[in-house]
């Protein structure tokens, strides 16, 4: 995977996952956001993982 798209591609997972951590923490939805949250709070750590012992 090309370096610049995997690190757009974590950048973008971790904006994500940290608007919708703040929008389940706040009440404004609750099953969604935590959902989604939590999806891309894993997908972010297993690119990661991925690039740092690439």
């Amino acid at each position: 995977m090309n370096s610049k798209l995997l690190v757009a591609v974590q950048w973008t997972l971790l904006v994500i996952a940290i608007i919708t951590w703040v929008m389940y923490l706040r009440g404004d939805m609750e099953t969604v956001s935590v959902i989604v949250a939590s999806i891309s709070s894993v997908v972010f750590g297993v690119l990661f993982c991925y690039q740092l012992f690439d």
